[in-house]
């Protein structure tokens, strides 16, 4: 008995905290609007990383140039 209660007990956590988390975010009295719901927020906060690092891949090729034209007077 030990050994079943062990593995299925992360096991119940996991499921009893999804389907609290899917009550949360259906259920008519805590229904939040579009953007702030944790779908629209994760969505968000990806394309704002991803933009960063579009951004330090243009600083990182601009610090490449640099070199290379320091590199290319000496």
């Amino acid at each position: 008995m030990y050994l079943i209660s062990r593995s299925i007990d992360p096991l119940l956590g996991v499921f009893t905290g999804f389907l609290s988390f899917y009550l949360n975010e259906t259920h008519p009295k805590t229904y939040r609007e579009e953007p702030d719901r944790l779908i629209s927020l994760i969505k968000w906060k990806l394309d704002q990383r991803r933009l960063s690092t579009q951004n330090d891949d243009n600083n990182d090729s601009d610090l490449n140039d640099l070199i290379q034209q320091f590199n290319n007077t000496k």
